[in-house]
């Protein structure tokens, strides 16, 4: 698990030591976050812990139990959601049919939660086909299941794209980045 240290001299702004690793076994390096990167909008509050996760199946998993624990919103920014990714894939599946697997899948999860009361709201990179080609959103989008909103966000350059990848369950728990 990362440490974080924080010091504060009297001609510096506060900085954030964050101690990384590769490999929870691996050295660690050190990233130093100045204040200056956030002096506009909220300021730095204690009591958070970033986290790296740099194994996919152990953040994979992580990402499917608070899926599964959601109370109140889960908030979903992306450039290419792929709702049939399978967030687990258990030894006795292994060599299942996708069927089997099918409550695995990111898109089942956000379901779900919906069908318990979330409020799932999505936000996806707007190429004009992506709702036609991905079912997962074609069914969000179109059909407009109780408790899921899809918001396209178009890109005024025609190759541009967002690539925001976050994801944030009742406003405590966020992941951003990918693991793909």
């Amino acid at each position: 698990m990362s440490t974080a240290a924080h010091r504060q001299a009297a001609d510096k702004p506060i900085e954030v030591a964050v101690a990384l690793s590769d490999h929870p076994d691996g050295p660690a390096n050190t990233l130093v976050v100045y204040d200056w990167f956030s002096h506009i909008g909220t300021p730095p509050r204690p009591g958070n812990l970033v986290e790296p996760l740099v194994d996919g199946e152990a953040a994979w998993a992580r990402v499917k139990g608070d899926l599964e624990r959601a109370e109140r919103d889960v908030r979903v920014s992306s450039w290419m959601l792929r709702a049939d990714t399978e967030l687990e894939r258990p030894e006795s599946l292994a060599l299942a049919p996708p069927e089997q697997r099918a409550d695995l899948r990111f898109g089942a999860l956000v379901e779900a939660a919906a069908a318990r009361g979330v409020s799932v709201r999505v936000l996806i990179w707007g190429m004009t086909y992506t709702p036609m080609l991905n079912p997962w959103l074609r069914r969000w989008y179109w059909t407009v299941p109780p408790n899921i909103d899809v918001l396209e966000q178009d890109h005024p350059v025609l190759i541009g794209s967002h690539h925001q990848k976050t994801l944030t369950i009742d406003g405590k728990v966020g992941y951003c980045g990918g693991m793909n």
